[in-house]
């Protein structure tokens, strides 16, 4: 038999995401040593890798008298499905997502390890939906198949000196009433309101309403509850859209070549969707394998069900979102996405991947011209400006309000998801009882602590949330942690002091994971981001999915406009992937705009 060696164990990892892999005819029973694996199918970085080995190495280094090492593999994607369909020697230990273990035990179910049989006595999760997010019932049976080992949230940031300025404009007042404000120094993107010759700006009752509210605020709580719904920043990225449309207002001098000007940036849309539902059924993990007809889709009794209107509501607050930032835009011969090109025009929403660059929305709030920013905490050490940034724009940490996802009811609903850590059986006990060692060992709080301050992912051990762990300590800039040259280095972060502080205060912030299921991933790409995000955004029509405060008949298939993809095709494409047989005959009954498609039956009634 095959069996999967990776010479990073020889040579150390590389600088680059490279993974190596070579193969010899070695039986299960001859891989001798634990294999630690990261799953490609997880999606790593170099850094991440070199974290991962970094442990493995200390491990071994603390362990020198044990006859069993560990070894760390970074194969090539598809490595452990190809092992299962050939008999190849599988890793005892391996970071991965919950769905691509609902795979794996469906192609060898007595292989696959039970992780809550092996839980360390030292981790306490900190938070409920960690577990849940790899905890699920297989049969009649409850099983842990993965365990948290790094977390990152979605989370909102707020560029206060960008916000205190169009404020300033809003109210037509340069002093703020305000306590929250008296620190903040406003930027200067735009010009002063004298240049427009009413001097005045018509911005009309409900954004003035918006604008003295948050003139008047206190305290973040205060911003926050503004901020946090969607129709408040539909309204406010408008606003902006037209100081620069309408108004003319941007200072366009101190603006570099390639700078663009956004009211808003969400880099996952399908995230902020699941915000939506969770918020709707107030909940701490969406269920998808469950008989759940709330939600959208499910995976139930081998077969994918798409459910009726009851299933839509995280999906309702979200086109009525895009539906407004349409309306905000007064057009109907553009895309809601905009020119993305290089101009330095204003945009009401940025999306990272409908513009074929690679860049992240904390890329534009580092520069300066976004007001709100939506990403991953695992990136929270982007969103602070370079030195290339200009005075008039830059943002330090200490500009920065952090925040949940907005949602429509504004009530602070955030996903929280990450890879984390599932293994086989092993060939022998003596081999089990070391991945045991190692697991307890990769989880503790002070491997997790190190791993997350140079990873950015946040732990999920109870203990580093506490004010004296070294993790806190490091986050707040007390401490410095020692790199791999055993020198202290800042990783400082209070933007990320804030969000922690927001998970320890259970009362005002709510955080949810979404359940994995075999067909997660294809719904997420197919429906949510293919037909819902680049479909909405990218059509030129100003109705094309929401009208009359409800679905169109567009968004399920009936034909009225130019556009090719509808959610049932999205939806068939799903069940395609999942049976490249083509087995599926069934017809699925969706809501009464649409009339029949070919999905499996769903009875509800």
């Amino acid at each position: 038999m095959k069996k999967l060696v990776s010479i990073l164990t020889i040579i150390g990892i590389s600088a680059s995401a490279t993974s190596y892999v070579v193969s010899c005819n070695n039986s299960i029973n001859d891989v001798r040593d634990v294999v630690f694996m990261f799953d490609a199918s997880a999606g790593t970085n170099a850094n991440i890798q070199k974290q991962y080995k970094k442990i493995v190495d200390d491990f071994n280094e603390a362990n020198k008298d044990s006859l069993i090492k560990v070894t760390f593999e970074t194969p090539t994607a598809g490595a452990i499905s190809s092992a299962l369909a050939s008999g190849e020697a599988l890793p005892d230990l391996y970071v991965t997502y919950t769905d691509n273990v609902l795979k794996y035990l469906a192609s060898a179910p007595e292989e696959v390890l039970d992780m809550g049989s092996i839980v360390p006595s030292t981790f306490k999760p900190k938070l409920n939906s960690f577990m849940s997010e790899g905890k699920l019932t297989v049969g009649n049976e409850q099983r842990q198949l993965v365990l948290p080992m790094s977390k990152s949230f979605d989370f909102s940031a707020v560029n206060l000196r960008l916000l205190k300025e169009i404020t300033i404009l809003a109210v037509n007042n340069n002093t703020l009433s305000g306590k929250f404000w008296e620190n903040i120094d406003p930027s200067d993107l735009y010009k002063d309101i004298s240049e427009i010759s009413t001097n005045n700006l018509n911005i009309g009752d409900d954004l003035s309403k918006i604008f003295e509210s948050i003139a008047k605020a206190d305290e973040a709580n205060d911003i926050k509850a503004i901020l946090l719904k969607n129709e408040n920043l539909a309204k406010i990225s408008g606003y902006m859209y037209k100081l620069d449309h309408t108004y003319h207002l941007v200072n366009t001098d101190i603006l570099k070549d390639g700078s663009k000007i956004y009211g808003l940036g969400i880099d996952s849309l399908a995230n902020k969707i699941y915000s939506e539902y969770a918020e709707s059924i107030k909940t701490d993990s969406i269920k998808t394998l469950s008989d759940n007809q709330d939600f959208l889709y499910n995976y139930y009794d081998n077969n994918f069900y798409v459910n009726k209107s009851r299933g839509l509501k995280g999906l309702e607050g979200e086109m009525k979102f895009l539906q407004q930032l349409k309306d905000e835009q007064d057009k109907n011969d553009d895309s809601l996405r905009g020119s993305t090109t290089d101009s330095k025009d204003t945009e009401l929403l940025y999306v990272p991947s409908l513009t074929g660059k690679k860049k992240y929305s904390s890329d534009y709030f580092a520069a300066g011209t976004m007001l709100l920013a939506s990403g991953s905490t695992a990136g929270s050490f982007y969103y602070k400006s370079s030195n290339n940034v200009v005075d008039e724009l830059k943002v330090d940490f200490k500009d920065v309000l952090v925040m949940g996802t907005p949602t429509e009811n504004g009530q602070s609903y955030t996903i929280q998801q990450g890879p984390g850590i599932a293994g086989f059986k092993s060939s022998s006990n003596e081999k089990q009882e070391v991945a045991n060692k190692f697991l307890e060992y990769l989880m503790s709080p002070e491997k997790q602590a190190y791993f997350g301050i140079f990873t950015g992912y946040l732990p999920s051990n109870e203990e580093n949330y506490l004010e004296d762990s070294n993790y806190l300590k490091w986050i707040k800039g007390e401490e410095q942690p020692l790199n791999d040259d055993g020198n202290k280095t800042n990783r400082s972060n209070p933007m990320l002091k804030q969000y922690i502080d927001m998970i320890n205060d259970g009362s005002n912030n709510y955080f949810f994971t979404v359940e994995g299921s075999p067909i997660g991933n294809g719904v997420r790409s197919n429906v949510l981001t293919s037909v819902i995000q680049n479909q909405m955004m990218d059509d030129k029509g100003k109705d094309i999915f929401w009208k009359n405060n409800s679905l169109t008949d567009n968004f399920w298939g009936n034909d009225s406009t130019n556009l090719k993809t509808r959610a049932n095709y999205a939806f068939k494409s799903v069940i395609t992937d999942y049976d490249p047989n083509g087995k599926v005959t069934e017809r699925m009954q969706l809501p009464s705009v649409l009339s029949q498609v070919k999905l499996l039956d769903r009875k509800e009634d």
